[in-house]
């Protein structure tokens, strides 16, 4: 983290949100960006190629499964409608739903956690 703020502070300064800035500050071409520096990064981590517009579908999910709502991520990702959030990404929590399920049932029921922990491990 500090040395993406240090990135940030010699490219950008500390009034702009800009990752990914030329030396002097302004926006980089994102062409040039997934050419010098996305593919190296996912290069060295070792992960399968995917494109730089994934990682908001990433950011997205992980933001909504984290209990974040609607109009906080769709507000840290430039949207001025919070329906788009879930409209685009709502498929992503429908796995969640089964889980939902098992939690009220079980609260329902008084089941104790390592009750409902047994009974999920026999895929019952």
């Amino acid at each position: 983290m500090r040395e993406l703020q240090a990135h940030k502070a010699r490219t950008c300064g500390e009034s702009e949100a800009l990752i990914f800035a030329t030396s002097t500050g302004r926006p980089m071409n994102p062409s040039n960006v997934r050419r010098d520096i996305w593919t190296k990064l996912v290069k060295r981590a070792g992960v399968r190629p995917l494109e730089m517009y994934s990682l908001r579908h990433t950011f997205a999910t992980f933001g909504r499964v984290a209990g974040e709502s609607a109009f906080n991520v769709a507000h840290a990702m430039g949207h001025s409608r919070s329906t788009l959030v879930d409209a685009v990404y709502a498929h992503s929590l429908q796995s969640g739903m089964a889980s939902v399920a098992e939690r009220v049932t079980a609260r329902a029921l008084g089941e104790p956690e390592a009750a409902r922990d047994q009974r999920r491990s026999e895929g019952r």
